[in-house]
């Protein structure tokens, strides 16, 4: 049932009814943008007579569809993640079923805070499902406000922590890996910058309070993870010292 995911679009007028059309893949989950991209070369390729130099990959970015060569055919693949309106669930296998809605991020600044634009995906039938492709007839674009990015970055944080402290055996490795990203930020300032954009007295009233309300418990919830997390850390370094 774990799978990796991909939006795959077709353009060129030699797919004839396919042009434009846009799929959901279920893939093996050893699978990647570049095996896909490969396997969908060798599929297409009869329809230009075994040349694939004539299908080309088209970044993930809005076109001008009509611009396109006639003579060639263009394929935009893009993975997606299982998508879920509230938090998703804690056990991997849930959230691999009953799913239909998928999800795409990207990252664009707005008056100079980093903010997200989530694309939604949705096929008919739910997965897992027999058939690996499906046909997507909906699409939604979401865009996220400065403060509710940072809700979903704590948000994410706080799921990364929480499965590292059940894993078991403990994975010592990934854990200070994580504690140096969020307890000692090294590439940006992290959660304490994200408290003195939205939470700073001067700043806090020109944000709607249910959000304020959000981020405080989410960050809440990050600091006591945190303070497992090092508990648990200093537990697992003194036990390696024992002779």
């Amino acid at each position: 049932i774990i799978a990796q995911y991909y939006r795959v679009a077709f353009y060129g007028k030699r797919l004839e009814e396919y042009d434009g059309k846009e799929y959901l893949y279920k893939c093996d989950p050893k699978e990647n943008l570049l095996t896909l991209q490969t396997r969908l070369k060798q599929i297409l390729a009869p329809k230009l007579n075994g040349d694939v130099n004539d299908i080309e990959t088209l970044e993930n970015k809005a076109y001008d569809y009509e611009s396109l060569d006639d003579q060639k055919i263009y394929i935009q693949i893009l993975s997606v993640s299982p998508y879920f309106e509230k938090d998703p669930p804690d056990n991997p296998f849930d959230t691999h079923f009953a799913i239909s809605s998928f999800y795409n991020e990207s990252s664009f600044e707005s008056d100079g805070v980093q903010s997200k634009k989530k694309t939604i995906f949705q096929v008919p039938l739910k997965y897992p499902y027999l058939l690996p492709r499906q046909e997507i007839f909906s699409t939604q674009v979401i865009l996220l406000t400065p403060l509710e990015n940072a809700i979903e970055l704590i948000k994410e944080k706080n799921v990364q922590i929480r499965t590292e402290l059940n894993a078991r055996p403990p994975r010592i490795n990934q854990l200070q890996q994580l504690l140096q990203g969020s307890v000692v930020p090294m590439v940006n300032a992290g959660p304490l910058q994200i408290c003195k954009d939205f939470l700073a007295p001067e700043v806090i009233d020109g944000f709607d309070e249910n959000l304020v309300a959000q981020l405080c418990t989410e960050l809440e919830l990050f600091m006591k993870l945190c303070g497992f997390a090092i508990i648990l850390n200093g537990k697992i370094i003194d036990e390696t010292r024992v002779p």
